[in-house]
């Protein structure tokens, strides 16, 4: 068994012994033993579903593919204002349906100087929307051309951030680590009094109300695929649900907040799970299998501390799908956030979600870094070497180790962050 395996079992077996929790929403019981521990499957193909589904649960999957893959239209919902062309697929297609894409999110806000966060949400925050309904197929109220971007960023944003579009491979096991297991390894982080001390993004559940650890998101911001997907659903599409069934009207003008034709909320929570299956059900993006410089590569990773935050494996809770149901899998985060440092120093965007203020980024996952032209969150990053470069914050010991590497290691480093 790899060291990196006997650690995270370690992270298991003291959770187990020191841990009581609430149970989860449909979760009975937090027990996992080692004995039960199984390695998650991982399909052959970027934008496959989890191997080993039931024909009931590849159906779903396969429903909701078809439903990601559609360019929605007004009769769906699509909003009077959007971001981009209204069908999911649009922003994640690289390198299949439910990966990332070169298409990026414009975010807005006032950062204060006593560091409060304001996301202008009165103003239209806080994502801008480019598009709205126009032309003759638009309904009567909105049958006008409309300026493009049809959002304009409020004159007192003093924050005006991208955020490219994440992949979505992997993530119903990502959905799956239990919350104990992410707080415990907060707590772990923080003993080892490093400097590097990541901290659980406590958000509010919205289909619950509940406290729960947010994993999703630049922020760590959103802690089911349910809130994640209705999120994007109206900051991306307009499209209105039940769980957030309000118009996201531009620059808060809600003249024409009845513009696309359909009765709020556009789309009903049977259709929204069904693009819930399709994400929770998707493969892990497949590695590459790693060269002798990479496996050298590996080593040093771990040894100039870039695992302590880029976690190598995580352990899901119990599931009713097999595929998700105490294994392990490994994305290469903590999915804790961290103090990056300033924006022109590190990796933050200096907006404020839950309790990740101006400074703080969750650890970007770098399982599918094989298949990304553009790294990090903005796409700043355009090889490891530069990714690092924007590494500040609790995250410069690391840096500075790795820049003080022979050109040699630094390549074999790159080799192996760009196999996973």
């Amino acid at each position: 068994m790899q060291r990196g395996r006997l650690a995270i079992l370690g992270v298991v077996s003291a959770w187990l012994g020191a841990c009581v929790v609430e149970a989860e929403p449909g979760v009975e019981a937090l027990g996992v033993t080692q004995d039960a521990l199984r390695e998650a499957p991982v399909a052959d193909a970027f934008g496959d579903p989890l191997p080993g589904l039931s024909r009931r649960l590849t159906q779903r999957f396969e429903t909701g593919r078809t439903l990601f893959s559609t360019v929605l239209q007004s009769s769906d919902g699509v909003g009077f204002a959007f971001s981009g062309v209204p069908g999911c697929f649009i922003c994640h297609t690289v390198p299949a349906i439910g990966g990332s894409s070169g298409v990026t999110q414009v975010r807005f806000g006032h950062l204060a100087d006593d560091g409060s966060f304001d996301p202008l949400l009165a103003e239209g925050g806080p994502t801008q929307q480019f598009l709205g309904q126009t032309g003759p197929q638009a309904p009567p109220a909105c049958g006008v051309e409309s300026p493009i971007p049809l959002e304009t960023i409020p004159d007192d944003a003093n924050v005006i951030v991208s955020r490219r579009s994440p992949p979505l491979f992997g993530l119903g096991l990502v959905e799956a680590i239990p919350d104990a297991a992410l707080e415990l390894l907060a707590l772990q982080q923080r003993s080892k009094r490093d400097g590097v001390h990541g901290q659980v993004n406590h958000v509010e559940d919205a289909v619950t109300g509940r406290r729960r650890a947010g994993r999703f998101g630049l922020k760590a911001q959103i802690p089911t695929l349910t809130e994640f997907v209705a999120t994007a659903m109206l900051n991306e599409l307009g499209v209105t649900s039940p769980l957030f069934p309000d118009e996201d009207c531009p620059n808060g003008d809600c003249t024409l907040a009845g513009c696309d034709g359909v009765p709020d909320p556009d789309m009903s929570a049977d259709k929204v799970a069904s693009f819930v299956d399709f994400v929770r059900l998707l493969s892990p993006p497949p590695p590459r299998p790693l060269t002798p410089t990479a496996r050298r590569g590996k080593l040093l990773f771990q040894r100039i501390g870039c695992a302590t935050c880029h976690v190598p494996d995580q352990i899901t809770g119990p599931s009713s799908v097999a595929a998700l149901d105490h294994v392990v899998f490994h994305p290469y985060s903590d999915f804790l956030i961290h103090d990056l440092g300033p924006s022109n120093q590190g990796s933050a965007d200096m907006t404020t979600q839950g309790e990740a203020r101006a400074q703080f980024v969750r650890t970007a996952p770098l399982w599918g870094t094989n298949s990304n032209a553009e790294l990090f969150h903005d796409g700043r990053g355009f090889t490891v070497a530069g990714s690092v470069f924007w590494h500040g914050g609790e995250a410069d010991p690391a840096r500075s180790r790795f820049t003080a590497l022979p050109a040699d290691d630094q390549a074999a480093v790159s080799d192996f962050v760009l196999s996973l």
